[in-house]
């Protein structure tokens, strides 16, 4: 608590969670979009090394390792509420593979693992990666299985 000497009154609480749901909407929309989206080193192999962090295009910094904004959720649980998901709402997603064929694997694998409802949430998957032609159609066979909208083919 602190006390706000113009009215003499004390403010309970975090400032953000009182302000109306339309005005959250938008802060939380100006704090969770990329202006190059959300980058994802894929790795060969199941294990993961980013966890909260994201490879962000920073617009004076370049392509890097960055804390994301998203740390923003787990303050309070109604924060988690109304940001679940928004990052994948309002950015577009980039795999870019180490190793020949790793983005394709890591999209395949992150498409499978995500709910329905956050499927349709997604808007672009750019995968840059060292496609072996003889893995592609099954790869690719496996993304439209599980998310048909993104494959226009």
């Amino acid at each position: 608590m602190y006390k706000n000497n113009r009215a003499s009154r004390y403010i309970k609480g975090p400032t953000l969670l009182k302000l109306p749901a339309e005005l959250r909407n938008r802060i939380y929309e100006y704090a969770l979009t990329y202006g190059g989206g959300i980058v994802d080193e894929a790795e060969a192999g199941p294990t993961r090394r980013h966890l909260a962090m994201f490879w962000i295009h920073h617009p004076n910094r370049g392509l890097g390792l960055y804390q994301s904004p998203i740390l923003l959720q787990f303050v309070r649980k109604q924060l988690r509420q109304e940001t679940r998901g928004l990052s994948i709402k309002l950015n577009d997603l980039t795999l870019r593979g180490t190793k020949p064929d790793t983005a394709l694997q890591q999209c395949e694998r992150f498409l499978r693992h995500c709910a329905a409802t956050p499927l349709t949430w997604i808007k672009c998957v750019h995968i840059v990666d060292n496609l072996q032609y003889e893995n592609l159609k099954e790869a690719l066979y496996g993304i439209d299985h599980v998310c048909p909208s993104l494959l226009p083919f």
